[in-house]
């Protein structure tokens, strides 16, 4: 069933708790909290970054996150960042009141193995507990195990393109070719400098981003550049150097090229094979560049 964009806007206010904006459209009372890096807490490299994009035209902005305008423009990102450790869904959801009911179990060090049918319906899934294999049964089974391992778990199942089950020797119980396919993610380049002037001794991550379109491209708002202060440099895969470094990540959005995740041969629990076929399509390569 597919959900309408207004209404997939609910949703997100709904879970969410904006620090900075306190008021509709955001969401003000979610478990989900937000926050960006104020102008006072920005390091030089951000200021600097600012600027810079501001004299080649492009406006500021507050808020990314502004539903009514999904601006353009140089700004501080949004984050679910606060006292400097990421807010998770765990920490906003799994509070210590929502732990005590009776009707919630939460396993740890479970992996999900395959879905349990009886007659075509679900009725459970397999889990692995500590090398214990175990079965749940319920009457309604959700799987929201992410884009890689949702499709993995369904493949575990027999549910998927049926001459690669086959192929992996998994039986077939539905042929859906789908699965597993269309993979898409955002392909991204980072670019780094050595830099004199910025002197900071800490990894201070990403505060700001500029978000713009490609020339000539189709999609608003396709180009993304985050900009970082990454003095942390890695010798030999061994020892950590501290340098005067700056750096950006340029996004491409709205990418047209897909590709496909796999089970393994030979492990099929372990890491699935992806192939996201990055820059197939000739104009996701000319966006970039």
């Amino acid at each position: 069933q597919m959900v309408k964009e207004p209404e997939l806007k609910k949703m997100f206010a709904r879970i969410e708790k904006d620090l900075d904006f306190l008021s509709a459209p955001h969401g003000t009372d979610g478990p989900m909290l937000v926050r960006r890096a104020s102008r006072e807490g920005w390091d030089q490299v951000a200021s600097d970054f600012y600027s810079a994009c501001r004299k080649l035209g492009h406006p500021g902005v507050e808020d990314f996150n502004d539903p009514a305008t999904c601006p353009s423009g140089v700004g501080p990102l949004p984050f679910n960042i606060v006292g400097g450790e990421r807010f998770s869904s765990a920490k906003g959801f799994l509070t210590s009141q929502v732990r005590e009911r009776q009707n919630l179990t939460i396993a740890s060090n479970a992996e999900a193995r395959c879905i349990l049918f009886e007659q075509g319906r679900a009725v459970g899934v397999e889990a692995k507990i500590n090398d214990e294999v175990v079965h749940f049964h319920a009457k309604e089974v959700i799987v929201c195990a992410g884009a890689i391992r949702s499709p993995q778990l369904l493949m575990l199942s027999g549910i998927g393109p049926a001459a690669h089950l086959e192929e992996v020797g998994i039986a077939v119980r539905a042929d859906l070719p789908g699965v597993g396919a269309n993979l898409q993610d955002h392909p991204c380049v980072l670019l780094h400098w050595n830099s004199e002037r910025h002197s900071s001794n800490e990894p201070l991550g990403f505060q700001l981003a500029l978000r713009t379109t490609a020339p000539d491209s189709a999609y608003r708002n396709d180009i993304q550049i985050n900009c970082q202060t990454s003095p942390l440099d890695v010798r030999d895969g061994r020892a950590f150097v501290y340098q005067k470094r700056i750096a950006m990540v340029v996004h491409l959005y709205r990418a047209l090229s897909s590709g496909t995740l796999r089970l393994r041969a030979g492990n099929l629990f372990g890491h699935p094979v992806l192939d996201y076929n990055y820059f197939a399509e000739p104009e996701d390569v000319r966006r970039m560049r």
